[in-house]
């Protein structure tokens, strides 16, 4: 009878404390998000101390964690992680987001590879991002939308299109 109890004891504190953790950070995480249009410095400074979510998190939060410091950290003009954290949480989004979470996590993925110089990986992932965009519903996110295709027409300039070719056809050594 005790062993019952104890076993009740021991699970319903963890499961208070994992969600009174996650109720904390998911409040951190709304304060940076409301923070990201006119202030993303100060979204930056709320972002850059907290840990990183970890396993027990659910996949949820990790996903909007890696989500909102990467648009942070664009929006500072710093240059955004590898991609590989950036298409999970593309991946996750297409599967899990809404409209507006869909195009924002792939403009980020597109800033990524711009980032890297690999301005057609870029420009496919900008086109995948506008094809998100639910122009019929109140709440898109037209500010988004704008980035989206500001970008688009930056790698669409005479000068990128050249260095774009110049990367292309570059000379074979024979």
């Amino acid at each position: 009878m005790l062993l019952p109890l104890l076993v009740f004891c021991c699970g319903y504190l963890f499961f208070s404390y994992t969600t009174r953790e996650e109720r904390e950070l998911s409040a951190l995480l709304d304060r940076a998000d409301s923070l990201m249009r006119t202030r993303p410095d100060s979204a930056l400074q709320i972002l850059t101390p907290t840990q990183p979510p970890r396993g027990e998190a659910s996949s949820t939060l990790r996903m909007r964690y890696a989500l909102l410091l990467a648009d942070a950290l664009n929006k500072c003009d710093s240059v955004l992680p590898s991609d590989t954290l950036l298409r999970e949480v593309a991946d996750y989004y297409d599967r899990h987001g809404s409209a507006n979470e869909r195009m924002r996590a792939h403009y980020l993925l597109g800033r990524c590879y711009h980032d890297l110089g690999e301005a057609p990986r870029a420009l496919e992932c900008y086109q995948h991002a506008a094809e998100q965009a639910d122009t019929t519903r109140d709440d898109c996110d037209l500010h988004q939308l704008h980035l989206i295709y500001g970008q688009m027409a930056d790698l669409s300039t005479p000068s990128t299109c050249l260095m774009m070719k110049c990367r292309l056809y570059k000379p074979v050594s024979v």
